[in-house]
C-alpha cells in the first residue's frame, strides 16, 4: 500500500542519515506533508516496475509474417524453378531409359556436407578480429542453443529421421507416374498442402485464419483442375494407375509430416543451426543411405554402375542432381523464413508454370496447342491462392534496418 512505501521509504532514509541529529527525530517531529516528503526526499532503492509481458507479440505465428516481400518471393521463385527444371529432365530422362532417381538423389545430398564447415570458416575468419575471437566451441554452442535437444546425440536421431522421411517421400513422388498418368499424380501429390496447413494448426500452433483456409482451398482445388483437366496420358498400357495414385498418396502424407517435423525442431531462423541440419543429412545420406544403391539394383528397380558411363547419363544425373540441390536448398533455409504452408504453395505454384512452358515450347514447334477452359480457370484459382498466402507473410513494415535483420541469422 502507499503507507507502506511511504514509511519504508521514511526508514531507510532516516538509516542514510542517522548521525545528524535533525533528521534523527521522531516520524511525527518531520514538519512538511507526507506529499512533499515523497517528492523531496531522494529514494536510495528506487521502485522499477516489473516489464510488461510482450511474448504474445513475438509469437511464432507472429514471426512468420515479419518475412520480407521480396525474401518470400525469392524463395518460391527458386523452388518454383528448379522443380520444373527438375521435373523436364526427369522426364525426357524416363524416355530414354536413364531415369535413376534414387541415385541422383543420393548425388544431389552428397554436396551438402560442405556446408557447415563452409559455415564455419566464414565465421571464424569474420570474427578474427573481435574480442574475445570467435572459436569452433562457441560457434557450436551458439548453434546448440538454438535447439531444444538435451545432447548432440539426439539432434543426430531427429535428422536421421527426418533423413529417411525425405527419402521416402522423394522415391515415392518419383516413381508415382511410371504407374499412372502425370495430372493424376501431380494432383493426388500437392493436396499435400491441406494436410501439412492441418498438422501445422495442431503441431506448430500455427493460427487457424480464413485468409490461410481460402488459400489452401483455392490452391488445391485449381492443382486438382489442372491435373485432371488433361488426360492425354491416360492409356490401357497402364493397368497399375491405383499403384501410381497410392505412391502419390504416400508422398503427399510423407512430405507433409517431413515438413511439419523439420520446422518442429528447426524453428530458429539461424544460418547455423540450418546449415548443421543439412550438413548433418548429407552425412548420413553418404555414410548409410548408400546401402539403398545396391539394394535397387538388385530388385531390378535402378541400373549400375553408380558412376555413369557415357556422356549422355553423366549430364542428365548431374544436372538433375544440381536442380534437387538447389530446390532443396530453398526448402530447408526458406521453411524457417516463413512456414511450411508457404513451401507447400509455392511446389503446387510450379505446375501452372510448367504448363504454360509446355505451351510456350509446342507453339515454337509449330505443334497443335491445346489450352481448356478448365486448365485456365485452374491456373487462375493456383496464383489468387499464392497471392492470398503471400500478402499474410509479405505485408509486414520491418521494425528493425536490413543490417539488423540479416544479423539476427548469423
Amino acid at each position: 500500500s502507499i503507507d507502506e512505501k511511504i514509511k519504508t521509504r521514511r526508514k531507510s532514509f532516516c538509516d542514510m542519515t542517522e548521525k545528524t541529529p535533525l533528521l534523527s527525530l521522531p516520524e511525527e517531529v518531520i514538519p512538511f506533508p507526507e506529499s512533499d516528503y515523497i517528492q523531496e526526499i531522494p529514494d536510495p532503492s528506487p521502485y522499477y516496475p516489473e516489464p510488461e509481458d510482450l511474448s504474445s507479440f513475438y509469437s511464432e505465428d507472429d514471426s512468420k509474417k515479419s518475412t520480407p516481400l521480396l525474401l518470400s518471393l525469392t524463395v518460391a521463385g527458386i523452388i518454383t524453378f528448379t522443380l520444373i527444371l527438375m521435373t523436364k529432365l526427369s522426364e525426357i530422362a524416363h524416355s530414354k531409359g536413364k531415369a535413376r532417381p534414387f541415385q541422383t538423389f543420393w548425388a544431389a545430398s552428397i554436396p551438402n556436407v560442405l556446408l557447415l564447415p563452409l559455415y564455419l570458416l566464414f565465421r571464424i575468419i569474420s570474427g578474427r578480429n573481435s574480442a574475445p575471437k570467435v572459436g569452433l566451441k562457441s560457434i557450436f554452442q551458439e548453434i546448440f542453443s538454438k535447439t531444444t535437444f538435451t545432447s548432440w546425440l539426439t539432434l543426430f536421431i531427429m535428422i536421421l529421421f527426418s533423413t529417411t522421411l525425405y527419402a521416402i517421400q522423394y522415391y515415392s513422388y518419383l516413381k508415382s507416374p511410371q504407374y499412372t498418368f502425370v495430372g493424376s499424380s501431380i494432383a493426388i501429390f500437392n493436396g499435400a498442402a491441406a494436410l501439412i496447413y492441418i498438422l501445422s494448426v495442431i503441431f506448430l500452433k500455427e493460427r487457424f485464419t480464413a485468409k490461410k483456409v481460402l488459400a489452401v482451398i483455392l490452391c488445391v482445388v485449381g492443382v486438382g483442375i489442372i491435373g485432371f483437366s488433361d488426360h492425354s496420358d491416360i492409356s490401357a498400357e497402364k493397368p497399375r494407375a491405383l499403384t501410381g495414385d497410392g505412391l502419390a498418396a504416400m508422398s503427399a502424407v510423407v512430405f507433409s509430416i517431413y515438413m511439419v517435423h523439420y520446422n518442429y525442431y528447426i524453428r530458429e531462423r539461424h544460418l547455423g543451426l540450418i546449415f548443421t541440419y543439412i550438413s548433418w543429412f548429407g552425412a548420413i545420406m553418404l555414410c548409410i543411405f548408400w546401402a539403398g544403391i545396391p539394394i535397387f539394383y538388385k530388385t531390378g528397380l535402378e541400373p549400375l554402375p553408380i558412376i555413369p558411363m557415357d556422356s549422355e547419363d553423366w549430364m542428365f544425373m548431374s544436372t538433375i542432381a544440381l536442380t534437387i540441390f538447389v530446390s532443396n536448398l530453398a526448402v530447408w533455409i526458406g521453411t524457417p523464413f516463413t512456414s511450411p504452408l508457404f513451401i507447400a504453395i509455392a511446389n503446387i505454384l510450379a505446375i501452372p508454370c510448367s504448363y504454360i512452358l509446355d505451351l510456350i515450347i509446342k507453339n515454337s514447334k509449330n505443334e497443335t496447342v491445346k489450352v481448356s477452359v478448365l486448365f485456365i480457370i485452374g491456373m487462375v484459382l493456383v496464383i489468387i491462392g499464392f497471392g492470398f498466402l503471400n500478402i499474410h507473410f509479405g505485408c509486414r513494415k520491418k521494425k528493425k534496418g536490413s543490417k539488423a535483420f540479416w544479423n539476427r541469422f548469423t
